[in-house]
């Protein structure tokens, strides 16, 4: 039995063309982790903390621990070259802990629509989980994630210490995936 090469393309893997540029969304497997570790040692400071809340310096350890294990659903998106540039996490309802989605797209690929598309895909496995509702921590500071979770019908359901936790209905209908390369959809505007 021969063993996948683990950028080839899988099963579940979309495509989707933005700026020129066939990128790739599939989930991620334990071969990933060193083009993971290296998408955030290309992230900025800035970008690092908004995912993490803290300084943090490269990929943190409790993420290669759960991606290595299995605890959470991991999607990334990639460049033809295989380069990393974008990582999406779903981790399933755990006792005492509400099912959450986390994003994180390298600095160059930000608003691009690259955090729609991981969006979606998560929303898209929580269906298929059949959850009703996921959630999502932003840090309060972070205008552009608050108002990307809110243009999916989020919500704040709490602020603690500067950090909004937003609860995100997931569609009783299967969202659709791609766009088939035509412009990027967008999520409907918060009102």
């Amino acid at each position: 039995m021969t063993t996948p090469h683990p950028h080839a393309v899988r099963e579940d893997a979309e495509h989707r063309t933005i700026h020129d540029c066939r990128l790739l969304l599939r989930a991620a497997a334990a071969d990933d982790v060193p083009a993971v570790e290296a998408l955030h040692a290309r992230c900025s400071p800035h970008t690092l903390y908004r995912r993490y809340h803290a300084p943090v310096h490269g990929a943190p350890r409790m993420l290669l621990k759960h991606f290595l294990t299995g605890h959470s659903d991991y999607f990334v998106v990639t460049t033809p070259s295989s380069q990393t540039i974008a990582l999406g996490e779903f981790a399933p309802a755990t006792r005492g802990q509400q099912p959450q989605l986390a994003l994180m797209v390298e600095d160059a690929w930000q608003r691009r629509g690259i955090g729609t598309w991981l969006t979606r895909r998560i929303l898209h496995t929580a269906a298929r989980a059949r959850l009703r509702t996921v959630y999502a921590d932003v840090l309060g500071e972070n205008a552009p994630a608050l108002q990307h979770f809110r243009g999916f019908g989020g919500v704040v359901e709490s602020w603690e210490q500067g950090t909004a936790q937003l609860s995100i209905p997931v569609p009783e209908q299967e969202i659709p995936l791609q766009d088939h390369d035509g412009p990027m959809a967008q999520p409907a505007a918060a009102t």
